[in-house]
């Protein structure tokens, strides 16, 4: 199912992802798996964030982050916490964003991880935002490859903040 996935991914086709992941969920679901039940999750929150269906995208984070939870999965917590920030700041909702990135500090710093520092970055340029700027173009995490050069989704081109 994961060769399935990534090769639907790599070819864009991002339904037939969504699809293969949704099948997958069943499987893990089944299984009682939750660690791989959050990865799952997390990879369709990342596809409806590449797609600009922000309110899919947000719940999927947020059964990640409960699946994660649950198995104690603290690194992956971390990461979908930041993932909903990015997805919130994406959505128009930048002090949502904001309390997102200090919960994935949090746990960065509470295993002592590297990714604190890329973290404190998004929460420094968000403090540092300037009204009517261009929007940020970087939010969309990074394992699924944009399919055109402006990643911006409609509604976050009416936003009047900057934090790239």
């Amino acid at each position: 199912m994961r060769r399935l996935t990534a090769l639907a991914l790599t070819a864009r086709r991002f339904d037939e992802a969504i699809d293969h992941l949704e099948q997958a969920l069943t499987v893990l679901r089944t299984s009682g798996d939750r660690w791989g039940a959050g990865i799952t999750f997390d990879v369709l929150g990342a596809v409806q964030h590449r797609l600009h269906h922000h309110d899919n995208a947000i719940e999927h984070y947020c059964q990640a982050l409960g699946a994660h939870r649950d198995s104690g999965n603290r690194w992956h917590e971390g990461e979908t916490l930041g993932y909903l920030g990015d997805i919130l700041l994406a959505a128009c909702d930048p002090e949502a964003a904001r309390t997102r990135w200090q919960q994935a500090l949090m746990v960065f710093e509470e295993l002592d991880h590297p990714n604190d520092e890329e973290v404190r970055g998004k929460l420094r340029r968000l403090d540092q935002r300037t009204p009517d700027a261009e929007p940020d173009r970087t939010t969309t995490p990074g394992h699924v490859a944009p399919a055109d050069t402006d990643m911006t989704p409609p509604v976050t081109r009416l936003c009047t903040f900057h934090v790239g």
